[in-house]
């Protein structure tokens, strides 16, 4: 997209204003396009992907769902240990460290769930980095790691931009040959 919208903005611009529009118009068509495209992919992905992004962003909610159940039982976790520690903070060196260290630990479980409760799945964008976001809070919690495995495997299983486009347009070139063959 960003060749034929540079090669269109060169054109464009040298008939339009000379060889400095050219230069100019060039490059800043081109990168029009580049940004136009995650529009048009959201575009094509709503109107022409409908049933797989529906099962894509029902796979992600499904996982940001486990995300914030297994944050809530860390958090609950890691509060216990922070008050045992807490108590014993005065008989050791070791034990004030281990209650400071859950402190940390605490605050950095809310924040973790306070930027998922932020988060707004809408697009196969937004599937990803919650992926990402799966990987880095939750490793090794065998409940997010299902959810995180279907929602791999739908992203694994995202249609061509090609067969869709041909299976969209099927219906009118049925009808198409349909007339031809009548006449």
């Amino acid at each position: 997209m960003a060749l034929v919208g540079g090669k269109a903005g060169a054109w464009i611009g040298l008939i339009a204003i000379g060889p400095a529009g050219a230069l100019i118009l060039g490059p800043a068509i081109g990168s029009a396009a580049l940004l136009g495209n995650s529009t048009l992919k959201g575009a094509v992905q709503k109107h022409l992907m409908t049933t797989w992004l529906q099962d894509l962003l029902r796979a992600a909610q499904d996982l940001h769902l486990s995300l914030l159940a297994t944050l809530e039982r860390r958090i609950i976790r890691i509060e216990e240990r922070t008050r045992i520690f807490s108590g014993r903070k005065q008989r050791s060196e070791l034990d004030a460290w281990i209650a400071s260290r859950s402190q940390d630990d605490l605050i950095a479980a809310l924040e973790d769930r306070y930027s998922l409760e932020a988060a707004h799945l809408k697009s196969e964008s937004d599937a990803i980095g919650l992926l990402f976001a799966a990987k880095d809070i939750v490793p090794a919690d065998a409940e997010v790691l299902g959810c995180v495995k279907v929602l791999e495997d739908l992203l694994a299983q995202k249609p061509g931009l090609r067969a869709v486009l041909i299976n969209a347009g099927r219906p009118a070139l049925d009808a198409l040959r349909f007339r031809l063959k009548g006449n």
